[in-house]
């Protein structure tokens, strides 16, 4: 069975413990918004969100590759 790496990437993006992990160690909050409902407001009044939202996209990019190179790790014969 090979593995795509859609597949590969929705299984890292949907394991709670390798997520958190990977924010932990890339100081990141892939998957994570911990402002208040407050805080979202005043970001979004101020303009501040279109800069959350680069950062969030910037994170997100560095997680695909991530789950990339997890996925070029995996054996060939289980790859297209």
């Amino acid at each position: 069975m090979s593995v795509t790496f859609y597949e590969c990437l929705m299984a890292c993006a949907s394991d709670a413990e390798l997520v958190a992990e990977y924010n932990r160690l890339r100081g990141t909050s892939v998957g994570v918004d911990l402002r208040t409902p407050l805080e979202r407001l005043i970001d979004s009044t101020s303009g501040y969100e279109q800069i959350v939202q680069e950062i969030k996209e910037d994170e997100l990019a560095g997680f695909v590759h991530f789950a990339h190179d997890i996925w070029r790790r995996i054996p060939t014969e289980a790859n297209p």
